[in-house]
C-alpha cells in the first residue's frame, strides 16, 4: 500500500454542503479527509484485503 499526500480542494465545504454532506466536519474535527489516498497493487486487494471478508453473497442460505 502506498499512502499519497494531495491537494485538498478549496471549495470542500461548499461542495460537501452543495451535496447534503454536512458532517464532513464534527466537533470541529474533519471527517472527511481529502488530504491523502491510498494506492493498493491487485495483488495486496486479493490475497489480503478481500480475504478478511467474513462470506460472500454464495454463502447466504
Amino acid at each position: 500500500m502506498l499512502r499519497h499526500n494531495v491537494p485538498v480542494r478549496r471549495d470542500l465545504d461548499q461542495i460537501a454542503a452543495d451535496n447534503g454532506f454536512d458532517f464532513h466536519i464534527i466537533d470541529n474535527e474533519i471527517y472527511w479527509d481529502e488530504s491523502r489516498a491510498y494506492r493498493f497493487t491487485l495483488r495486496q486487494i486479493e490475497e489480503q484485503i478481500e480475504k478478511t471478508d467474513c462470506g460472500t453473497a454464495s454463502d447466504v442460505p
